[in-house]
């Protein structure tokens, strides 16, 4: 088991690049690829349900590689007079987008845990998929977030769901997957074993979540309810955000939220 798991660790892993990007994590017939090819795939269906203009402006927040940006372009999803821009914390990844040469498309450095963060344009259609869940405060991305997106704007968000009986299977199974795949997330043993209990009976996550870092790599401690949570008591009942959608795929693995932004105050 071992050496599988070394063999798929340096399948996706490289010289020039992180062990993850987003096209790497669409190749091959793991549990991960299934997930993340069907979170492409009810995107892809939700951006057709849409009512969006022949042009305008896609911006991506948590971009990696631009592979998403590249695959709507390439299926037709968004039309050729749309143009795009992506943002993502990891400058190699950034790096590796621009070498896509896609034409109308800029790759820029941002920081979603800094509330002033602010992107060059907002866009018409901004897209956040499995982002929130690696930042380190989430609630200050959501404003950078609102401040991405023109009134009148959507905003597709996709997050992780890390509880119950689909967030058990994925807490067992990562690491017969990846090496070291919780880092030093856990420093003991009962740790491992009330998080496991939390996970099971849909307890409240975020506790888990200390003390607070800028990057999460592993999606423990994330809460999808939580967010969506804030998300309503901050954007949608103070008359921001009208939501529009609320999806899932990869078998409730996912979780999507299409809203629309209706106000131009910031909260």
């Amino acid at each position: 088991m071992r050496g599988i798991r070394t063999r798929w660790h340096e399948a996706r892993s490289g010289p020039d690049l992180p062990g993850w990007t987003h096209a790497r994590s669409y190749a091959g017939l793991s549990p991960a690829n299934f997930v993340h090819r069907a979170r492409l795939a009810r995107l892809r269906e939700l951006l057709r349900g849409l009512n969006l203009p022949q042009s305008g402006l896609l911006v991506d927040l948590g971009c990696s590689d631009g592979f998403v940006i590249s695959e709507l372009r390439r299926r037709g999803d968004l039309s050729s007079a749309w143009c795009a821009a992506g943002y993502d914390v990891d400058r190699r990844l950034l790096g590796a987008a621009r070498c896509r040469n896609l034409a109308d498309v800029s790759f820029r450095w941002i920081d979603l845990n800094d509330a002033g963060a602010h992107v060059v344009q907002p866009g018409d259609l901004v897209i956040c998929l499995e982002t929130l869940e690696h930042v380190g405060n989430y609630r200050q991305a959501l404003l950078v977030l609102h401040r991405s997106v023109r009134p009148a704007g959507w905003i597709v968000l996709s997050m992780p769901n890390e509880v119950g009986l689909v967030g058990l299977v994925k807490f067992l199974a990562r690491p017969l997957l990846r090496r070291q795949a919780y880092g030093d997330f856990f420093t003991r043993t009962r740790d491992v074993m009330s998080y496991t209990v939390a996970v099971a009976t849909r307890g409240d996550l975020e506790r888990f979540r200390a003390p607070p870092r800028t990057i999460w790599s592993p999606h423990l401690g994330f809460d999808h309810r939580q967010v969506v949570h804030h998300i309503r008591r901050t954007f949608v009942d103070t008359g921001l955000w009208e939501v529009e959608e609320q999806q899932r795929s990869a078998l409730g693995a996912n979780r999507f939220l299409v809203v629309r932004r209706v106000d131009d105050s910031c909260p």
